[in-house]
């Protein structure tokens, strides 16, 4: 399972999605810190500090992309798990919910 904490701009489509997982695991396999990608209307960069996080019950290995197409540009947050990091299928995204105690911020 992948989780998604943070999206600012445009919701990310599923081929996004996969493209960014994809990303991430020829980046592990390379062990390189950042990545372009390309897919048909939008470009993109994940980059990574190969740091692990968890917030609650969610671990994993913490990316950062950005995705642009010629009207928006999106900035995306994502946690993936050390057994997905693996090549070779699609996984499942989580949206994760995250309530903080602060009612500001809520």
């Amino acid at each position: 399972m992948i989780n998604c904490l943070m999206v600012s701009g445009q919701s990310l489509t599923d081929d996004i999605r996969q493209a960014l997982l994809e990303t991430a695991q020829k980046m592990v396999k390379a062990g390189s810190k950042k990545r372009r990608f390309s897919l048909k209307g939008f470009e993109g960069r994940v980059t990574t500090k190969y740091e692990h996080h968890s917030i609650g019950n969610l671990r994993g290995m913490y990316f950062e992309a950005t995705v642009e197409s010629e009207r928006v540009k999106t900035n995306v947050s994502f946690l993936v798990r050390e057994v997905d990091l693996d090549e070779g299928d699609t996984y499942f995204w989580h949206e994760a919910r995250i309530r903080l105690n602060r009612p500001d911020l809520n």
